[in-house]
């Protein structure tokens, strides 16, 4: 179970970037694609939608959000 627990907390939680020094959480996501759109589903529980920020940033999808 511990050596389980270990993985979970590395596979969401890392040190950003360069230069980054603060604890960054990676949420599950699911993504789905059909003939008409792409539909990306984040897990951001307790966060609320004003609290959410999507950009787009050199060809990648970028998600960022705050919960206090």
């Amino acid at each position: 179970m511990l050596a389980r627990a270990e993985r979970m907390h590395r596979q969401f939680f890392h040190v950003g970037g360069a230069g980054v020094e603060r604890i960054v959480w990676e949420p599950p996501v699911d993504v789905f694609e059909d003939e008409r759109e792409i539909v990306v589903f984040v897990a951001l529980p307790g966060v609320p939608a004003q609290r959410i920020e999507v950009t787009s940033e050199a060809g990648e999808l970028v998600v960022r959000a705050e919960r206090s």
